[in-house]
C-alpha cells in the first residue's frame, strides 16, 4: 500500500493543498513556508497527535470552519481484494479523511479516529471501519527526519 496524494485543509499556515506523491518524497523550502506544518499534519493524521483548535487552525480568513487531511493509497490486488466493498474505489484506491474540526457536530468526536472513508466518490457518513490499521501503520507509513545544520542540535 502506497501513498499516492495527500490533501490538507485549514492547518495551521495551510488553507488548501493537495499534492501527489511518489515512493520516496522529500520536502525542501525557505523557512517558514510550511515545511513543518505539512508534516505535522501527516503526523497528525498517522500518530495521534493532538489537535489543538487554538494553535492549529489558522489565523488568517478562511472558507469555512473545517480542517481535514485526507490521504490517497494505491492497493495491491491482494489488499484491494480484502479491502470491506465499501471502501474499493476505481484503479485499487483506497481514500480517506480524518476531521480535525468540523461544521458537523457528530464528524469529531473524542476517544474517536475521526477518520471517514470514500465511496464511489463520496464521502461516507460512518467511521472507516480500518481506521485502527493506521495507529498500527498498516495504512503506509511515513518516516519524518528533519534537517540537523549544527552540532548543537545533533546533540540535543
Amino acid at each position: 500500500m502506497n501513498i499516492t496524494k495527500v490533501s490538507v485543509h485549514n492547518f495551521r499556515s495551510i488553507k488548501d493543498i493537495s499534492f501527489e506523491l511518489d515512493k520516496y518524497m522529500c520536502v525542501v523550502g525557505p523557512s517558514n513556508s510550511g515545511k513543518s506544518n505539512l508534516i505535522n499534519a501527516i503526523r497528525i493524521f498517522y500518530d495521534g497527535a493532538k489537535y489543538n483548535e487554538t494553535t492549529d487552525f489558522p489565523k488568517f480568513d478562511t472558507d469555512d470552519n473545517e480542517s481535514w487531511i485526507e490521504i490517497e493509497y494505491k492497493l495491491s490486488d491482494n489488499e484491494f481484494k480484502t479491502l470491506k466493498d465499501d471502501y474499493k474505489g476505481q484503479n485499487n484506491l483506497l481514500k480517506v479523511r480524518k476531521y480535525l474540526k468540523s461544521n458537523q457536530k457528530d464528524k469529531v468526536k473524542s476517544n474517536q479516529s475521526n477518520i471517514y472513508a470514500y465511496e464511489n466518490g463520496y464521502l461516507l457518513d460512518n467511521f472507516f471501519y480500518g481506521a485502527k490499521n493506521i495507529s498500527e501503520a498498516k495504512l503506509g507509513n511515513i518516516i519524518y527526519i528533519p534537517e540537523l545544520t549544527t552540532t548543537d542540535e545533533n546533540l540535543k
